[in-house]
């Protein structure tokens, strides 16, 4: 750079000009970053759009749940249902978020990359989109509404199908997937698996001072639905 302004001494014209035409794109550019940083704040509760990625990757993971396979030193191909506490223990936050970067600014994620082979790494990258989402999944409107259907299968089916579409489809595949198998060898129960995505699928818009009677509701209404999948989910 510096035998280059040297170089350029005489020239100063068009440095200037160069200068100038920097200085404008580089405003137009800022611009433009602003006009999408107000957008996506603007966006922030457009549940729509969280829940389409929520839906990729809910997708991504039953696939990858079922189909892990090894085939390093001919080890035969396994599953990672069959997990010690598959949803129970937590992964390594620092390789759970390098793979929530990725899967935020990545069209293609292969989630069978030998640096995402930690089961754990993967539902732990799951259960934080969900907890994160700015509204859950289960709409903080129908809060109340699936309380009082704990216990009514008929009224609980009516309230999923009045979800919105995307919370509906999400809701759909992501209880598809955690009506696990392999109970003898994960030890995950349905009422483990409740205990740990109740307050992470649902709760309240402001917390109150019944918090602990809510988490028991919210497993509740979890574990219904997980026992309960092909009523809820049924099309007739």
């Amino acid at each position: 750079l510096s035998v280059f302004l040297s170089l350029c001494s005489n020239c100063l014209s068009l440095c200037l000009s160069f200068s100038l035409c920097l200085s404008l794109c580089l405003s137009v550019f800022l611009s433009l970053c602003l006009s999408l940083s107000v957008c996506l704040s603007l966006c922030s509760n457009c549940l729509s759009l969280c829940l389409s990625f929520s839906l990729c990757l809910s997708l991504c993971l039953s696939l990858s749940l079922s189909n892990l396979n090894t085939h390093r030193s001919g080890v035969c191909a396994r599953s990672g249902l069959d997990v010690d506490g598959i949803y129970r223990v937590s992964g390594n936050l620092a390789v759970i978020q390098r793979l929530r970067h990725k899967a935020d600014h990545e069209e293609q994620l292969d989630l069978e990359d030998g640096q995402w082979e930690e089961i754990h790494v993967i539902t732990g990258a799951l259960k934080l989109f969900l907890r994160e989402l700015p509204e859950p999944l289960f709409p903080f409107s129908c809060f109340d509404k699936f309380i009082a259907a704990i216990r009514q299968v008929s009224y609980m089916k009516d309230l999923v199908r009045t979800l919105p579409l995307p919370n509906h489809d999400t809701m759909e595949l992501l209880f598809k997937h955690l009506v696990i198998e392999h109970k003898d060898s994960n030890r995950m129960s349905v009422q483990s698996v409740a205990i740990v995505f109740g307050p992470t699928l649902l709760r309240p818009q402001t917390e109150s001072a019944n918090m602990t009677i809510h988490m028991v509701f919210q497993s509740q209404i979890v574990e219904l639905m997980l026992n309960e999948f092909q009523n809820v989910f049924s099309q007739s």
